[in-house]
Parts: structure tokens; sequence; C-alpha cells
């Protein structure tokens, strides 16, 4: 089957990237405050978006919840301190560097992505595996699966399947990157392949942008 239950992301957005700084209280612990409680409860395990007002930067990553202050104290204000899992330190880092300055993402993409589930299969070492797409673009998607992942560099048949009642759309993927958390394992892909199933991948996101775009 194509999925385990997807993840429940909860968007935690700062109001500047000099809030997020000081929210950060412990780099090596990937320890970070947020100034609000909303649904979270002590212990409990979250797929959490961090993003700053304005920015159109998103940081997905697995938290579990420390500790819950649901009223202010003397020198310590009401909100949730959040454990970042030892699986996405990397994500916390270039986090932590955005915070500070240090990093800044490219003006823009190749081409921009768009969230779309759209059935999805691969071949991997002569066997088909079953995925779907969290999101599309014309030069590339990344496919949820509990299959197999492969690694950075390789490459392998996929195919879209948007409908029944149309003939799926065959690519070849190169792995550009891969995420190995559970829950959201998957690999972000290139896609290339002959003009025509090309022209249908452009024809399909076209059709997923139309969609999104309110009437």
């Amino acid at each position: 089957m194509a999925s385990k239950k997807k993840p429940d992301w909860i968007l935690l957005e700062y109001s500047s990237q000099e809030l997020l700084d000081h929210s950060i209280l412990d780099r090596s612990e990937r320890l970070l405050f947020y100034p609000s409680v909303g649904r979270m409860g002590a212990g409990q395990s979250l797929d959490i978006q961090i993003c700053v007002e304005g920015s159109n930067v998103l940081f997905p990553m697995k938290a579990t919840v420390q500790v819950v202050r649901e009223r202010p104290e003397p020198d310590k204000p009401r909100g949730v301190t959040l454990e970042i899992i030892p699986a996405d330190a990397k994500r916390f880092e270039r986090m932590c560097a955005f915070a500070d300055g240090m990093w800044k993402p490219s003006a823009r993409r190749a081409a921009p992505r768009y969230k779309a589930e759209i059935r999805a299969s691969y071949t991997l070492d002569g066997k088909s595996h079953s995925g779907e797409t969290a999101d599309i673009s014309t030069r590339g998607i990344f496919l949820r699966t509990d299959g197999p992942l492969a690694e950075p560099g390789s490459q392998f048949p996929v195919r879209l399947q948007p409908s029944r009642l149309r003939s799926s759309i065959e690519l070849v993927a190169e792995v550009r990157w891969v995420d190995r958390v559970e829950g959201r394992q998957g690999m972000g892909l290139l896609l290339s392949g002959p003009p025509e199933q090309l022209s249908r991948l452009t024809e399909l996101v076209h059709e997923v942008v139309k969609q999104q775009r309110p009437d």
C-alpha cells in the first residue's frame, strides 16, 4: 500500500528572525521554545513546520514536547519547549543558520512546486513499489513511499498515475535527496524523459495550478 498515516503538520510561525533566534534554547541539544501552547501536550510527538512571518522558508521537522507552560511565571513566559529529534539535526542546524542570518535560501527555484497527491510507482532492482507525490513541479516531485529508498544520484523509472482513465506518465527519476524520518519518508526526484512525456508532466502541473487557484 502507498501510505501509512500522513503527518499532521503543526505550523509554528515566528514574527521575526530575531524572535526565532531568541527562541533557540540549546543548539547542541536541539531545544526550541515556542510562545504558545495550542493543542500541544507534554510528551507528545509532533510533525512541525517552522517559519518566520513574511518568509516563504519552511523547516519541517519532528519534535517531542518537553515542557508545557500554560500560564506565565516570573521570567518564564507561556509556551512550550520542543526537542527536535536527532534525525533532523541537520535541518535544525540550517534553521539556526537562517535565524542567525548566516544562511539565505536562493531567490527562487528553477520550477515552482505545488502541493499535489498523485498516485505513483517506481521500479528498483526489477521490483515495482507504490507511492504518492507530496508536491510536483515541471522538473520534479517529492515521492512519499513506504518502499525502499534509493541513494542520491540513483536513477530509476517512475510512473505518475493522475487518474484511472488516463495512461500513466512514464519518466526517469534521479534521486536528489532522501528523507528517512518515519512518517514522512520519501525521495526528492528530478525528472527527465521523452519530450512527449515531459509535455504531459507540464500539462499535469498546469491542471494542479488551476485547481488550486480560487475562481
